[in-house]
């Protein structure tokens, strides 16, 4: 009988040390830093998702169930969760778990709070948190404090694993701050970049890479925009050339994207938390698709010109990328040869009827143009004018895009899809910097498209490198030269 019960002892005690904590954060954020530290000492479950609001989170009788079988409860304060958190708290039954209890962890001490509001608050200013801005943990450095937290209240309450949890936190920390390191440098050459954001979600992240909110679209927390304060904000964007607009991925991007069509500002539809996109499954994961974003679309507004298409410089980095791609190739033994020839072509075997073929078809066509040129260049230049004058501008741009097809099509067998495309829009798109007459535009894009062509043949002679390729990359240092010069003089 004594061994039964000592058998019995032994199992309980077995099974008690090796019950998992049951975690429950309010957010997917707290989660995933939780589940950094506690690893799989450790049972993490989150109430709200990467793709929800969470201000308004409806409750659940399942929430109140999985906060009663809780040993740690971690939200994040401020306020945030105020319309729904109390009455789960309530409901739960679970008084481990309840504010100022061992049990209850809010993650927002340990760093400054943004935006505290003064004065006297009400309805009035819309949905105000009184206790200043929640959305902290969208600083990446808040991030290595709200975990640091986390993995000392998991210690207290699992002393037998302090050891471990310390470990955890501190191989989290070591790699969170090289990441960290790594994104500062990428986003110091946009600061103080000015965006327009929805909500003030983004305030920390905001404060942490230097860029620089000048306004919101919602006039008020909470509010959504009158048709007045849009009108405002799309002169406001034109006036001080706003590149970027930010909109949290939950909320209605209609008023953002109107924003966007009127002014030419990039729009990005961004998460806020981890799992606001399928991809991104930790907190690492949420801070590299933010800065990978955010620095793409800047880096695209960066040569934003009132006289060149951000399509034309996207169209040009993909043809000069997939140029040096080919140009790595071609150092391995039997690399992609079909597909070389489809984009490259290979001009040195050219024969005279491919030549008189495609000067055929490039005289018709181009007569064509210079017959329909006034209205081209109205369409092209001032869509809004056309239309006025009863003209059907898409009609006109369809034609427009399949001559410029067929010029691409037909010359395709001579120099490949990237090497005419460069000719046709590279020269074009540099002589657009410096002039506005057209003739003068002509002349240099021919310049540029003559004395570029001939420092590609002698780059390809010289180091024996694939000529279409060469001369497409060619055209991609010409761009950039003349992107360099143009902002030489303005400056000046």
């Amino acid at each position: 009988m004594k061994k039964i019960i000592l058998l019995f002892t032994m199992l309980l005690f077995s099974v008690t040390a090796s019950a998992k904590l049951k975690v429950v954060t309010t957010l997917p954020d707290f989660a995933a830093l939780a589940q950094e530290v506690g690893g799989d000492l450790i049972e993490v479950t989150t109430l709200a998702r990467g793709d929800q609001d969470p201000h308004y989170l409806e409750p659940k009788p399942s929430y109140a169930l999985t906060l009663n079988k809780a040993d740690l409860l971690i939200d994040a304060g401020l306020e945030l969760e105020v319309g729904w958190l109390p009455v789960l708290l309530t409901q739960c039954r679970n008084p481990k778990i309840q504010s100022g209890q061992p049990g209850h962890l809010t993650a927002s001490s340990g760093f400054r709070i943004l935006e505290i509001p003064e004065g006297r608050i009400d309805r009035s200013a819309g949905d105000v948190h009184p206790d200043g801005n929640p959305h902290y943990w969208l600083n990446p450095n808040h991030g290595l404090i709200i975990a640091k937290n986390i993995a000392a209240r998991l210690s207290d309450l699992d002393p037998a694993n302090a050891s471990r949890y310390e470990q955890n936190f501190a191989a989290f920390s070591t790699r969170l701050k090289a990441k960290i390191s790594a994104w500062e440098k990428d986003l110091a050459a946009f600061k103080g970049k000015k965006i327009v954001t929805y909500h003030k979600s983004f305030s920390y992240f905001v404060d942490w890479s230097g860029l620089e909110v000048v306004d919101l679209i919602e006039p008020k927390p909470g509010i959504p925009p009158s048709p007045a304060h849009i009108l405002g904000l799309i002169e406001k964007i034109k006036a001080e050339k706003i590149p970027l607009i930010i909109t949290e991925n939950y909320y209605d991007p209609k008023p953002s994207r109107e924003l966007s069509q009127k002014t030419g500002a990039k729009l990005l539809l961004l998460p806020t938390s981890v799992g606001g996109e399928a991809a991104i499954k930790t907190y690492d994961d949420l801070f590299e698709t933010l800065v990978k974003k955010i620095l793409g679309a800047l880096f695209f507004a960066y040569f934003r010109n009132d006289k060149i298409p951000q399509e034309a410089i996207i169209g040009v980095s993909f043809a000069v990328s997939s140029a040096v791609a080919i140009l790595l190739a071609d150092f391995i033994p039997h690399g992609a040869e079909h597909l070389k020839y489809i984009l490259a072509g290979n001009i040195l075997w050219v024969n005279w009827f491919q030549i008189i073929k495609t000067a055929v078809i490039y005289a018709i066509l181009g007569l064509i143009h210079y017959r329909l040129r006034h209205r081209l260049l109205l369409v092209s230049s001032n869509p809004r004018e056309a239309e006025r004058r009863g003209m059907r501008v898409w009609l006109w741009d369809l034609f427009f895009y399949l001559t410029f097809g067929l010029v691409i099509t037909s010359s395709v067998q001579i120099g490949g899809i990237l090497l005419v495309f460069s000719f046709l829009i590279v020269p074009a798109l540099c002589s657009m910097l410096f002039f506005e007459d057209l003739r003068k535009r002509i002349a240099l894009g021919w310049l540029i498209g003559a004395l570029t062509s001939l420092i590609g043949l002698y780059a390809s002679y010289h180091w024996n490198l694939p000529t279409g390729p060469a001369i497409v990359t060619g055209f991609g240092l010409a761009l950039a030269i003349s992107l360099f010069g143009k902002a030489c003089v303005s400056r000046k």
